[in-house]
């Protein structure tokens, strides 16, 4: 074994069931099954572990073991990523797990077989992949021709071709189960916010000290500083309004749903009260029925959609911020295990 493998051990992937762009076979598998569950794969010097629930299977890496090799892809989806079914058998054992990867990596002439296994992200395969090669390698008796992996190929595999960076004023709490995502007020909308009330108080203060202390008795002095006073406050109010758009949202994503909630009026102000905004749920899409999501920029307006499998598509949100649209989508679409893939009209940076 060289030493650069020995170095990359243990290696340990986050195993997830397929949860976009379900095929049939998978989702009667689902049902059959119950609810789906995440779990852990453990490539170490000794032994190549997985743990799904109550599941646990165990290679051990010392012994003589096989890997074998399938791809499948749905009829119609030619230029998508092909599924691509690793199957590692030793004796009456056996640990499989499934990968989504470019269509140029993968060769016609691996056997067509359609799996249930559970998936792993491009970056963890990437690192799993060399180690597990290097010892069917040792062992023999395996076929590992049909991939197309050179070290530049899983290089550009760790490394994701969009990463847009976390913008500080959107919060993100995720866990095996869940992912929150909540665009919270932008500072500098903030600090607008309280610089406008800020300079409305003293123009308004200094203007009524003034016009109490002169001696003149200019009665259209009187009004246009009264004039000047209301202007600002309605000012100050319309720019509230307008910079607090958009960014009352929640995103909530879990193994089954993706969810919109948002903050709708349910009382207008008066003079006796300010509006009243209540959290409700806006949108809930099944993630067996999403394919992609994408962001389209018009006038500087972002709008963050979902592609459904039946080629419909759903507005989710419109925000005054491209970058923040398109973290949000980069971060479900990691969560969900969806290969991102161009769509007609979408931003792309």
């Amino acid at each position: 074994m060289s030493s650069n493998v020995e170095h990359a051990l243990p290696q340990k992937a986050r195993l997830r069931r397929k949860r976009a762009r379900m095929s049939e076979v998978r989702r009667e598998h689902h049902k059959r099954t119950g609810a789906a569950m995440d779990g852990v794969m453990l490539l170490s010097r000794r032994r190549l572990l997985l743990v799904m629930g109550a599941e646990r299977r165990e290679i051990t890496i010392e012994e003589p073991f096989r890997v074998e090799l399938y791809r499948w892809q749905e009829p119609g989806d030619e230029g998508n990523p092909v599924e691509v079914n690793v199957v590692v058998r030793q004796r009456d054992q056996s640990v499989a797990f499934c990968v989504e990867l470019p269509a140029e990596l993968v060769r016609p002439t691996l056997p067509l077989r359609q799996s249930v296994d559970p998936y792993v992200s491009l970056d963890a395969f990437a690192r799993l992949w060399p180690p597990l090669r290097v010892f069917a390698e040792i062992h023999g008796g395996s076929r590992l021709g049909g991939l197309d992996l050179s070290e530049e190929a899983l290089d550009e595999l760790c490394a994701p071709a969009r990463n847009t960076p976390q913008p500080q004023h959107i919060e993100v709490k995720e866990n095996d189960r869940l992912l929150t995502i909540v665009p919270r007020e932008h500072p500098l909308i903030a600090w607008g916010s309280a610089l406008g009330l800020g300079a409305m108080v003293v123009i308004g203060a200094g203007a009524l000290a003034w016009t109490m202390t002169s001696n003149s008795n200019n009665e259209l002095l009187v009004v246009v500083m009264g004039g000047s006073m209301v202007a600002l406050t309605l000012f100050g109010h319309l720019l509230q309004k307008l910079t607090s758009r958009g960014f009352k949202l929640w995103f909530s994503v879990s193994a089954s749903s993706l969810a919109v909630d948002g903050m709708v009026l349910i009382h207008e102000a008066n003079r006796r009260q300010d509006a009243v905004y209540e959290r409700r749920e806006l949108m809930r899409i099944s993630t067996e029925d999403l394919d992609q999501l994408y962001v389209t920029d018009e006038d500087g307006q972002a709008t963050l959609w979902a592609l459904l499998t039946d080629e419909r598509e759903v507005q989710l949100a419109t925000m005054t911020s491209v970058e923040d649209a398109c973290f949000i989508e980069e971060r479900v679409e990691r969560f969900l295990s969806i290969t991102d893939r161009p769509i007609l009209g979408e931003y792309r940076p």
